[in-house]
């Protein structure tokens, strides 16, 4: 496979056409190295805004630090994360990873929104805030628990208005 010597993977989604498709889970779980999804009929990237979607993994951590040259072309940064109860923890959380990027010479604001983690209401807020980018991790539970119950992951994998960077 060509991820071996590749810092990204970029690619979209097949969309009608079967024999384009992408199975983007595999490539996620696969190659070892982020893979950036982009939005359906995009004929350029731009990430003026971009949302970390944050929870305290080793995916979402992986997927940050990935995304570190991208964050640092947008114009604005937005890190939120979903929780129904938050407390102290939380917001120091969210504070660590925006000093993180100051020290990467990145400007971002936290967010929390309230409720479980559902990638649809993570998709809302992003196009709330007009985000062109949502960075993530992938897979926090088992491929075949979010093949069953639904997930963020999913939920990412299936949306086409923005582009997604997702690192596993």
């Amino acid at each position: 496979m060509a991820a071996r010597s590749a810092d990204l993977i970029v690619t979209a989604d097949g969309g009608e056409n079967v024999y384009r498709e992408v199975d983007i889970a595999s490539v996620v779980l696969g190659a070892g190295r982020p893979v950036l999804v982009t939005a359906a009929n995009a004929e350029h990237f731009l990430s003026k805004t971009a949302l970390v979607a944050w929870k305290d993994s080793r995916e979402a951590r992986r997927a940050l630090s990935d995304a570190l040259p991208l964050l640092a072309k947008a114009n604005e940064v937005v890190v939120a994360t979903m929780e129904s109860d938050f407390g102290e923890d939380v917001r120091n959380s969210l504070a660590d990873i925006v000093v993180f990027l100051e020290q990467h010479g990145i400007t971002a604001r936290s967010e929390v929104i309230i409720g479980d983690a559902d990638g649809g209401k993570l998709v809302t807020f992003a196009l709330s805030i007009h985000a062109d980018l949502i960075v993530s991790g992938a897979y926090g539970h088992s491929r075949l628990r979010e093949w069953a119950f639904g997930g963020v992951t999913r939920s990412l994998i299936d949306e086409s208005g923005i582009s997604r960077l997702l690192s596993n």
